[in-house]
C-alpha cells in the first residue's frame, strides 16, 4: 500500500505531465481539455448541478486525468497500473464501465485549495486454488470546490465491477456526499464540509484498508 501526496504552487488544470505520446496529447485529450474545461471551471467555483451531457463528460476527464496520474507515478520496474484495455476504453472516448466516478462539492472555504491523492491497491484472490495479484486503483482529485474520487481495477478480472462498486458504496455510507456520476444522468450536488487536508489523506488510505478488508475496522474519515 502506498500513498502520495504532492503540493503544487499552480492550479492542477495547468499542470503537463509527460507521461502520454504527442498525438494524444494534441489529439483526443486536448478535444476532452476544451470540451470540459467550461464545465469543470463551474464545479470549481462551487457550482451544485451537472447535466445528463455534463455528467458525462466529466466522469470521461475524470478517468482520464486518474489514469495519467496512475501512470506518471508508476516505477519504470512496474506494470503499468491502466491496463492496456482501459487506456485503449478512454482513446475511444468511453471511462471503462467497471470504474466508478464520483463528484462532490466542497465547502466554499475550499475555493482555493488543490490536492491529489492516489493509491494503486495490489488485491490478492485465490480462484479454484489459483492465487493472483490484481491491480486495483484510487485517485482523489480536488481542485477547488470540486472533489472527485477514480475507482478502477483490471478488465479482465470477473471482480473488478462488484469490487470497485462494493468499495465505493462503503465509502458512500461513511461521506454521504460522495456520489456517483452515473452516464447519462443528471445530478445534483451534495456539500462536504471538509474540515481539514489530513481528512482527504485518510479518504485514500481509508479505501485501500477496505480493499485489503484488514482485520480490524478501518478508521472512517469524519464526515458531515
Amino acid at each position: 500500500m502506498k500513498y502520495t501526496e504532492h503540493h503544487r504552487p499552480t492550479s492542477l488544470m495547468d499542470v503537463t505531465v509527460r507521461t502520454v505520446c504527442t498525438d494524444c496529447n494534441n489529439g483526443w485529450m486536448s478535444a476532452l481539455e476544451v470540451l470540459a474545461n467550461p464545465i469543470l471551471r463551474r464545479l470549481i467555483a462551487g457550482a451544485a448541478t451537472v447535466t445528463a451531457d455534463e455528467a458525462d463528460i466529466v466522469r470521461l476527464w475524470a478517468a482520464k486525468t486518474a489514469a495519467v496520474i496512475q501512470m506518471a507515478e508508476a516505477r519504470a520496474s512496474d506494470s503499468p497500473p491502466i491496463a492496456a484495455a482501459d487506456r485503449a476504453s478512454l482513446r475511444r472516448g468511453d471511462a471503462p464501465d467497471e470504474w466508478v466516478v464520483t463528484l462532490t462539492r466542497l465547502d466554499p472555504s475550499w475555493r482555493d485549495h488543490t490536492h491529489r491523492g492516489y493509491a494503486p491497491v495490489p488485491l490478492r484472490r485465490v480462484v479454484d486454488d489459483i492465487e493472483s495479484i490484481e491491480q486495483y486503483h484510487f485517485t482523489t482529485i480536488e481542485i477547488g470546490c470540486m472533489l472527485l474520487t477514480v475507482t478502477g481495477g483490471p478488465p479482465e478480472s470477473d471482480a473488478t465491477r462488484h469490487v470497485c462498486r462494493t468499495a465505493v458504496t462503503h465509502l458512500w455510507n461513511v461521506v454521504p456526499a460522495l456520489q456517483p456520476l452515473v452516464p447519462g444522468e443528471p445530478l445534483e450536488l451534495r456539500t462536504w464540509q471538509l474540515p481539514s487536508t489530513d481528512i482527504l489523506r485518510q479518504l485514500t488510505l481509508y479505501f485501500a484498508r477496505l480493499l485489503h478488508q484488514e482485520d480490524q475496522e478501518p478508521v472512517a474519515p469524519s464526515s458531515s
